[in-house]
């Protein structure tokens, strides 16, 4: 396994510009990313107060439910040292780890992490914050492997209660043999396929929600790591943050008034705003009766929830707070700062979303008297299998070509390359040629017999129809001896860019594991990398 790292600008003008430090970006964050910035933030977080010692106990609880809990254990003891920082990164609970990116989150993390503790000196422990109060299932219900022709879709079919967050959603190890019997078919039978399905299996066994399946299944695949586990809506987690929530309720024009103010600041700079972004509202969920209720502000008592049918007074909402926490969630805009007000967070590893989000953050930051803490892009890897370099060498052609969306201009070269006759172009020539004279013998022909011209004109589409039949018979013929090469190309487009998308925004990580085994993100940690602004090519 090696790696080869490569500069691709990003689509998004404001992560672009964010990622190659250009002020105008840089502007909308409280530190850089540099190491003297890094150490700012640090002494800034020593004259802040933390609950380590809660963070601890509900940490160690929680990652000692995993099957494979041994390393991070061992690192979360550090968090007894009174210096114990933490570098944070989060994401959906995605089936069997989701999308790749998820994956190459949790590297970022741990590599940003072994850089920093190396440089400060102190420990920095690498969290992944699980977004376990997200309640959209069918962003989670699946996976993606390569098909025949296109990326196939294989969905989890176990039960699912509307509107419930997905730490409630209950896991299902019967509804997981059905789901794995269903890819398995698409999954090429290797030394490693069994030893896979016997895991997730066990894992699965293991797992009461759907949640607790993804934290299995991340620490199976990084048990070689101290990569630790945090559960968003774990209810005990949720009582450490009620003291926050209860600020965001009491303080709720504060906070909306915060957030228009940096949606404004974006749009000033001529950055184009992120989609998708919130409503107007409080930015804090209330999960009451099975429903994720998104609240807005009704009058200086009471809430709403987005369609104005129910009513929450505030004093009722403070008392529920105090007796259930876990009733409770946050948005986009507020998740950050329930997590900056909670973890000693030195730095936070973003994808490309999240930069644009948190780029809204400092007024609402600054409104609790914190700030954006260092906001790290997470690495962007594109995996090329050992059969694709093969194709890729045979073909004298390269990974970027494909990552930059020239495809279907490769296979189009080829084909042409291919004709050693142009039956389409010998068609126009020969139609070019002979039309004046049909179309005199039209002449001539609606002159000998005016009702039935058509005739002759159905007569020359025929003919014409016939030689373009002949053309493409020519044409097919040679693209047919090709055929091989181009379905060959085919396969390498689908599997570095499939769907014409970012392969790590595609496929997830069973279709790599069970070629190469279940060390592969071990392999892949022990890599070095570089620019965080550079694209990491793997060979596998």
């Amino acid at each position: 396994m090696d790696v080869f790292e490569s500069y691709f600008p990003h689509p998004n003008s404001f992560v672009r510009d964010y990622k190659e430090n250009v002020e105008q970006a840089a502007s909308f964050f409280d530190y850089g990313l540099s190491g003297d910035e890094i150490h700012r933030r640090f002494k800034e977080l020593k004259e802040r107060s933390f609950d380590k010692k809660a963070l601890y106990h509900h940490l160690h609880t929680y990652n000692s439910s995993f099957l494979y809990n041994e390393k991070a254990l061992e690192e979360i003891e550090k968090l007894k040292d009174s210096d114990a920082v933490m570098v944070v990164t989060g994401q959906q609970a995605g089936l069997a780890a989701g999308p790749l990116y998820t994956i190459s989150k949790a590297l970022t993390t741990l590599k940003e992490a072994q850089k920093q503790e190396k440089r400060l000196g102190i420990p920095v422990l690498p969290v992944f914050w699980i977004a376990g109060e997200d309640h959209d299932w069918e962003e989670v219900n699946h996976i993606f492997l390569p098909g025949p022709a296109s990326p196939k879709k294989f969905t989890y079919k176990g039960s699912y209660r509307p509107g419930v967050p997905v730490s409630e959603q209950l896991m299902e190890e019967d509804a997981i043999i059905k789901w794995w019997n269903e890819l398995k078919e698409y999954l090429p039978e290797t030394n490693h396929t069994k030893g896979i399905y016997y895991t997730l299996k066990k894992l699965a066994g293991r797992s009461f929600y759907y949640t607790d399946f993804f934290g299995e299944v991340m620490r199976w695949l990084f048990r070689d790591t101290g990569l630790i586990m945090l559960d968003a809506h774990n209810p005990e987690l949720r009582a450490l943050e009620k003291d926050t929530f209860a600020s965001l309720i009491k303080n709720h024009e504060t906070v909306q008034q915060a957030v228009e103010y940096g949606r404004k600041n974006r749009e000033a700079a001529k950055y184009p705003l992120p989609e998708g972004l919130p409503q107007k509202g409080l930015h804090v969920f209330y999960h009451y009766r099975s429903q994720r209720h998104l609240l807005f502000e009704r009058d200086s008592r009471s809430f709403t929830d987005k369609k104005g049918r129910g009513v929450f007074y505030k004093e009722e909402l403070l008392d529920s707070l105090s007796s259930s926490p876990v009733s409770f969630s946050t948005n986009v805009f507020t998740r950050p700062l329930i997590q900056e007000k909670l973890l000693p967070l030195l730095t936070f590893v973003a994808g490309p979303g999240e930069i644009n989000y948190w780029s809204m953050l400092k007024p609402l930051f600054h409104s609790f008297h914190v700030k954006v803490p260092p906001v790290f892009p997470r690495y962007e890897f594109t995996f090329i299998p050992r059969r694709i370099q093969s194709i890729l060498r045979d073909e004298n052609l390269s990974a970027i070509q494909f990552l930059s969306g020239e495809a279907d201009k490769i296979i189009n070269q080829l084909k042409e390359r291919a004709k050693k006759v142009d039956g389409g172009d010998m068609a126009e020539v020969l139609l070019a040629e002979i039309s004046p004279y049909h179309a005199k013998m039209r002449e001539e022909w609606e002159h000998l017999n005016p009702s039935e011209k058509s005739f002759g004109d159905k007569n020359w589409l025929l003919l014409k129809k016939n030689i373009m039949d002949l053309a493409k018979k020519i044409d097919g013929f040679q693209e047919n001896q090709e055929e091989c090469r181009l379905q060959k190309i085919r396969t390498t487009a689908q599997i570095l860019r499939p769907l014409d998308r970012p392969q790590e925004r595609v496929f997830n990580i069973l279709y790599f594991v069970n070629k190469y085994g279940d060390d592969l993100v071990s392999a892949l940690n022990a890599l070095e990398f570089y620019g965080s602004d550079l694209h990491k090519i793997i060979n596998l």
